[in-house]
């Protein structure tokens, strides 16, 4: 192999090297000041999901299941809530 022949593989590499990154995945756990009813919580969730194309489905009281699809990536979650706090967990 010559110099050149190992130089473009060696910037080949380089590029597939940084396209291969994966971010770290990032939970979400927030206290609210104001309180809310658990009613409101679950609307206010579910509302937020589907404006964002997720697809949301309660599946027990304080818990909901979201699911966005998009072309070959698919990302589920489950949130937890109560009137005060909620949690996201990727």
């Amino acid at each position: 192999m010559n110099k050149k022949t190992i130089f473009t593989l060696a910037v080949v590499a380089a590029l597939l090297t940084g396209c291969a990154r994966t971010a770290p995945i990032h939970n979400v756990n927030q206290t609210l000041t104001q309180r809310y009813s658990d009613n409101q919580m679950k609307l206010a969730i579910i509302e937020a999901g589907i404006g964002r194309k997720w697809v949301m489905t309660p599946v027990s009281p304080g818990v909901i299941n979201g699911r966005l699809a998009q072309r070959d990536f698919v990302a589920t979650i489950r949130i937890t809530y109560t009137s005060q706090n909620y949690r996201i967990d990727y």
